[in-house]
């Protein structure tokens, strides 16, 4: 189905408007901001989307990740607002996520 632009259908019909979502890295001291992003239809979708980019890390930087430890995804909205925050080091959340994802 298309749909008119700034709205998508997503694979099961939904409908929704496409906002843009980034995903800054953060430690105590350090941010490393997204200047980039990335389009969703909702918050939902854009967690989705920054569980699958930290498992996409650890395949590609196994041995790295233990220097991620104290770091998280912030997750913002277009206004710099942070919606939601994840963390790096909670590897138990992550990988439940994981594969709750790769059911969808």
């Amino acid at each position: 189905m298309l749909a008119p632009p700034g709205i998508i259908a997503d694979q099961k019909g939904k409908i929704g408007i496409v906002k843009r979502y980034y995903f800054h890295l953060v430690d105590g001291n350090d941010i490393i901001p997204d200047h980039v992003g990335v389009e969703a239809t909702d918050l939902e979708e854009a967690r989705r989307e920054a569980l699958k980019a930290i498992h996409e890390f650890r395949r590609e930087s196994p041995d790295s990740a233990a220097e991620w430890k104290d770091w998280r995804i912030d997750v913002a909205d277009a206004s710099g607002t942070t919606l939601l925050s994840i963390n790096l080091s909670d590897l138990s959340v992550w990988e439940n996520e994981r594969k709750r994802i790769s059911l969808m």
